[in-house]
């Protein structure tokens, strides 16, 4: 079933060795929605630089990600395992660069060091980058540390819990669909001994209980029009559903008239709709 909801971006900001990780929060965010998102009229989306950043040669690799998924994340969730990542132009590492430009654009931001026993093929300059950085958050910021990737999955649900009631998100109003409504109009269709007064419904809703009212334009009388067959109530189908009237003219008859149909709508609605009508 289909229900209104919030998007919320969550944007999983983390170095190139932490695709397990990544997993871990991502499948914290889809089960945090299969528990919540209707009941919440929310949907958390996780963005990922592998999986939703796009190449493109204008930028840096982490100018891209900034404008591509940074801008549009609503809460930030930093991990890390042995390694802090490359340098940009002004931080320590992409990974940090996202940290604290989400932290200075208002963002909540959630970091999380790994306690997990270290590989043999860490790379021992990244490692000691890495500690350097988490010695200077400690110092301004409270961080988490997990052991196992259900440690992380558990801390990360209590931060996505945290961050939605500190952003108060009402459910979406949903527009409603609009009223389909009849649109008539009446046309003239000339055969070899009388002609036809065509009235077309080009709505989209069925037209109930029409009737035609002429008024000569101009000098001139009213075609013949049989009385009890026009001034009997019809009903006319939506969507080029037709209805017609056989109409005597001759050499005194108007050239132009006037046509007035009134309907009802689907909803009881009574409408009118007046046009001029050429018999040549």
């Amino acid at each position: 079933m289909t229900f209104a909801a919030n998007v919320v971006n969550v944007l999983i900001a983390s170095p190139s060795d932490t695709a397990a990780e990544r997993d871990a929060v991502e499948a914290a965010i889809h089960r945090w929605n299969a528990d919540r998102a209707q009941g919440a009229h929310t949907v958390l989306l996780p963005l990922r630089w592998e999986v939703n950043a796009v190449p493109v040669i204008a930028d840096s690799p982490q100018a891209a990600i900034n404008r591509q998924l940074l801008e549009r994340a609503d809460i930030v969730i930093g991990v890390f395992y042995a390694r802090l990542g490359q340098p940009t132009e002004r931080y320590p590492s992409g990974t940090v660069e996202e940290i604290l430009e989400a932290h200075d654009a208002g963002k909540p931001v959630h970091v999380y060091f790994s306690t997990a026993p270290l590989r043999p093929d860490i790379e021992l300059d990244q490692l000691a980058r890495l500690r350097s950085v988490k010695a200077d958050l400690g110092q301004r910021s409270l961080y988490g540390q997990f052991a196992s990737a259900d440690e992380l999955q558990a801390q990360v649900r209590s931060a996505i819990e945290h961050d939605l009631g500190e952003l108060g998100l009402s459910a979406p109003t949903v527009a409603a669909p609009p009223v389909e409504r009849a649109r008539l109009r009446a046309s003239y269709v000339q055969a070899t001994k009388s002609g036809r007064i065509v009235v077309t419904n080009d709505g989209r809703a069925l037209a109930r209980d029409v009737r035609m009212a002429l008024e000569p334009l101009g000098r001139g009388s009213l075609p013949y029009l049989d009385d009890e067959d026009s001034s009997t109530p019809r009903d006319i189908a939506p969507n080029g559903g037709t209805t017609s009237y056989v109409a005597f003219g001759g050499m005194g008859t108007a050239s132009q008239l006037k046509v007035t149909l009134t309907w009802l709508e689907e909803s009881g609605e009574e409408q009118a709709f007046s046009h001029t009508l050429s018999l040549t």
